[in-house]
Formats: structure tokens, C-alpha cells, sequence
């Protein structure tokens, strides 16, 4: 207490010298909120500091996955254009007939030709339930629309459906308010108990609110079942939580898919479906956030996002990484004391108390596409153009009559590839850094051959796209899909992709010996 007072008195003293002495006048508000951001920088990833008005806004929006009213379209410059690229079909954009191509030329009578695009989007977002008159471009006509703003919410579903052999798959991105109800109707929506059996994809999923997860393991396991602990530097203050209702889904097996971005809620619903063997886990090992945040709100209406305890499974397993820590952190290692301490499943299966879940089964994720090529594919003209020539030459009913043509694609892909001086990725940032510091470095006479530099990262990008072929050539599929049928069947298809009936028939198995265990 003494250390405390003084540091304190000692803080005193400095902010009363810089406030009386400092030769320009400071905003002293600000000063403080950024002295107290910096101390918290230190204690650890998570921990932070929020004024009253980011408290407001993460209290309404983050917390709710609702971020502004919008029309549900994404918008990008096009041949100079200001042009709808993507329609989500569950806003009033969609429902009210707005198409990828179409070029906003007015919003609420004001020209959008020389608008920056940062502004334009400004000007369609607004109040819920407020309109906005638009003036778009169509096949060379001009045609009117009345759009309601609508509350852009992030659905926890990516995607429903039933497979031919009656087993249901669910991703579920995140654990934000509502996922848990959201994940009830999901379950209605392909069958509920009528299921063979249900594949939860939890890969990328990046956690959310405890609660919610909780409420999304209560679904699937009984009554008093003990499913959490709290675990704070105070015992006495543990909190423990048991499943309070009767299961709505007791018996069906479960196979659930993990990867390295798993994160924190996403971690802790697998680890409690792991322990008590109410799911059999395949993938990659988790990413290992098992530490809980907190929000304690000041008098002035600041907030303090405070990590105030670890997660412990039902087995007493933390799942922090033990390399938690780094020279940038003060804490010592949160999960260092544990070891290579076993604990046991419900049926006496060894679990480790890793940095993350560790599967039951290790499956190697397929090849990636890298994410600078992905990330341009979402803006690049090239892919925008050839999915307007796709989406209007050819017509599909269904998703699996969907097909990309291959003289497209190579024709498409030979001007992607020519262009890859214009796909930016992390070196061009840094090239940009290099070449800079060679000009300033470059005597009266020396130079260096700028042109020769750019043409060897061009090469590697281009290098990277011969070998990224195929993966390109599926993100078009995927991107197809997105355009015709919305993102998720997309991402169902996706899943299908690389879903493998007999493989998994053999981890339903396993779930179903493990059902049978605690008969």
C-alpha cells in the first residue's frame, strides 16, 4: 500500500509540474487517457482503456455485433464510377432490387460522381428505418430507388444446412449477444433432434460473450452438468457455472472443427464438449486465449476492459498459452504452473492443459490462398468484370449447377497475371521503406536501379500466382457463389468442397463410442 501511495504521489507531483510549467498548454484529458492506454499496454493484449464515448459505442454495437443502418451493400470506384460490387440479401438493398454493376450516380439527390468513396458510404448510412433515394445506372438507363437503412448486424451463422445423409452443419462465427438463440434456430431451421448427427464448425470463430457459449453448450448437455470455472487471483471469488436447463439436444452426436484461429469463447465450447465427451474435436490446436476480461465502469462514464480471471474447463484445464507472455508484457506466465499436467474426460480420456485445445484428431488444413490475394480478389477490377460477364451470360438455379467456364478463368487469369504489378501485398509497404532509405542514403552521382528492384517483386507475386492457381481459380468459385447466392452458400460451399462422407463417418463413430461410455 505504501509502494502504491507513493507511486501515486509521485504521479501527482509530475502532472502538477507539467500542467504549471510546460511551456504550451495541454489537453490534460487527453494526456491522462493516454498515460493510462500506455499502462495498460503493458499488462497484456486484452486489458484496455475506453473514454465515454467508445464505452457508449461498445456497449450499444460491439458487443451486440451491430456496428450502423445501412442497405446492405458494399460499394467500390469502378472506372471511376462509384459502383455496387456486393448485395447482402438480408437488407433492404437486396429486397429492394439493387444488383452488383450498378453505378450510384445520385444518393438523396446529391451527384456522386466526385464524392471520394469514404464519403459516399457516409451519406448511405444514417438512422434505422430512415430512407435513402438513390439514382442508379443501369443498362444505360437511369432508375430510381427508395432503400430503408436497416441495423447491419454480424450473424453468428455463417451458414445451415442438412447434408444427404441427414447430418446437419453449422458454422458459428462468434458469441456476441443473441448467438446462443441464434444458434437454437439454426437447429430448428435443419432438423433439431431428427439429425443423424451435427458437424459445429467452430474454425475461425473469435469468441464473444461467455455466457452466450454457455447457453450453446446447454443446448447439447443436461441438466447439472458442471461446465466452468473462474478462476481469479482471489479464490474466494470463483464463480462456477452448471448447465441450468434441460438439454434440447441430448442425444445427437457431434463432431466439432477446430483451427489455430479459434479463439477464447470458441476454445472454451470445445473444451467443455472435449471433457465431458459431448463431441469428438477435429482440426488444429487452438489459438489459446484462456483469460477473462472484465468491464468496470468509471464515474465520468470511461470504462476500464480489464483482464480479471482464467477459464477452467470442467476437467480443471486452463487453455492460455503457456508462451503467453514477451518482453513487451509485465504478467509472468499465466498457465506456466501447470506443466505437463494430465487431466481426464468424463470418460477418463488424458487431456492436456496446452497452449489450446489439442484435437482428437490432427487434420492438416487444406492449401490456403495467400491472404494479399484474397484481399485483392474482394476489389480488384478484373475479378469484377469477369463475374459481371459470368453472372450475366450464364443463369443457375441451384448451387450445385454452378460451374465456372475454364476459358473465362484463363482468360481472366493471363490479365491478373500481367497485372500483378498492381496486386499490393506487406513487401510492397516495406519495398517502399527500402527504396526510400536507399535516396537518402545516395551520394551526388550514385543511384540505384529503382525499375530493377520493382521488377523482382513483380516476379515473385507472379511467381506466387502460377502456383496459387487452382486456389484462385476457386476463390472465383467461391466469389461466384457469394454474388449469385449470398455469402452463405458460399461458405456451404466451401465446406463441401472438401467434406469427406467416409472420413467423417469414422469420427461419428468415435463420438458415438463416446456417448455410449457413459451409459
Amino acid at each position: 500500500m505504501f509502494v502504491c501511495a507513493q507511486t501515486m504521489s509521485a504521479f501527482e507531483n509530475v502532472m502538477e509540474i507539467i500542467d504549471k510549467e510546460y511551456i504550451y498548454e495541454l489537453d490534460k484529458p487527453l494526456l491522462l487517457n493516454d498515460v493510462i492506454q500506455s499502462m495498460l499496454n503493458l499488462v497484456d493484449p486484452y486489458s484496455g482503456y475506453f473514454n465515454e464515448e467508445e464505452t457508449t459505442f461498445r456497449d450499444q454495437y460491439i458487443w451486440k455485433g451491430e456496428s450502423y443502418a445501412g442497405l446492405g451493400i458494399s460499394i467500390n470506384k469502378y472506372n471511376g464510377k462509384n459502383v455496387i460490387w456486393e448485395v447482402n440479401p438480408d437488407y433492404d438493398g437486396a429486397a429492394k432490387g439493387l444488383s452488383p454493376g450498378d453505378i450510384i450516380y445520385a444518393v438523396n439527390d446529391i451527384p456522386s460522381e466526385n464524392i471520394a468513396l469514404d464519403s459516399l458510404v457516409q451519406l448511405l448510412r444514417g438512422e434505422e428505418d430512415s430512407f435513402v433515394d438513390l439514382k442508379i445506372g443501369r443498362n444505360n438507363q437511369i432508375i430510381s430507388f427508395r432503400v430503408k437503412r436497416m441495423v447491419i448486424s454480424d450473424d453468428p451463422i455463417a451458414t445451415a444446412f442438412v447434408l444427404d445423409n441427414n447430418i446437419g452443419y453449422i458454422k458459428l462465427k462468434h458469441f456476441l449477444l443473441g448467438s446462443s438463440q441464434k444458434m437454437e434456430l439454426a437447429m430448428q431451421k435443419i432438423g433439431g433432434n431428427y439429425l443423424k448427427g451435427l458437424i459445429l464448425d467452430l474454425r475461425g470463430n473469435y469468441g464473444g460473450v461467455v455466457e452466450e457459449a454457455l447457453s450453446v453448450a446447454n443446448q447439447f448437455i443436461p441438466k447439472g452438468k458442471f461446465l466452468l470455472t473462474f478462476d481469479y487471483r482471489d479464490k474466494n471469488r470463483n464463480k462456477y457455472f452448471i448447465s441450468e436447463r434441460d438439454a434440447l439436444y441430448p442425444n445427437i452426436p457431434i463432431v466439432i472443427l477446430i483451427d489455430s484461429k479459434t479463439i477464447s469463447s470458441g476454445e472454451l465450447l470445445t473444451g467443455i464438449f472435449q471433457d465431458l465427451d459431448r463431441g469428438f474435436v477435429i482440426g488444429d490446436t487452438t489459438y489459446g486465449k484462456g483469460i477473462v476480461q472484465g468491464t468496470r465502469y468509471c464515474p465520468d462514464g470511461a470504462s476500464l476492459y480489464l483482464t480479471i480471471a482464467q477459464y477452467l474447463t470442467p476437467s480443471g484445464r486452463s487453455i492460455q498459452k503457456k508462451d503467453f507472455t514477451t518482453e513487451k508484457y509485465l504478467l509472468s506466465g499465466a498457465n506456466k504452473d501447470l506443466g505437463d499436467t494430465l487431466f481426464y474426460s468424463e470418460c477418463n480420456r488424458p487431456l492436456s492443459a496446452h497452449s489450446g485445445i489439442i484435437p482428437d484428431i490432427f487434420v492438416d488444413e487444406a492449401p490456403k490462398i495467400a491472404d494479399w490475394i484474397s484481399m485483392d480478389m474482394r476489389t480488384n477490377p478484373l475479378v469484377f468484370e469477369l463475374l459481371n460477364n459470368f453472372t450475366s451470360t450464364y443463369h443457375f438455379n441451384r448451387l450445385v449447377d454452378l460451374q465456372l467456364n475454364d476459358i473465362m478463368f484463363e482468360a481472366f487469369f493471363d490479365k491478373y497475371y500481367k497485372n500483378a504489378h498492381s496486386i499490393r501485398c506487406e513487401s510492397d509497404s516495406k519495398l517502399a521503406d527500402l527504396k526510400e532509405s536507399f535516396r537518402k542514403l545516395s551520394f551526388s552521382g550514385d543511384s540505384f536501379e529503382e525499375d530493377e528492384v520493382d521488377s523482382i517483386l513483380v516476379k515473385l507475386k507472379q511467381d506466387v500466382l502460377l502456383s496459387q492457381k487452382e486456389l484462385i481459380k476457386n476463390e472465383l468459385f467461391l466469389l461466384a457463389v457469394n454474388r449469385i447466392f449470398g455469402n452463405k452458400s458460399a461458405v456451404e460451399a466451401n465446406f463441401l468442397s472438401e467434406y469427406d462422407e467416409e472420413k467423417y463417418n469414422v469420427y461419428f463413430d468415435r463420438e458415438y463410442e463416446l456417448l455410449n461410455c457413459k451409459e
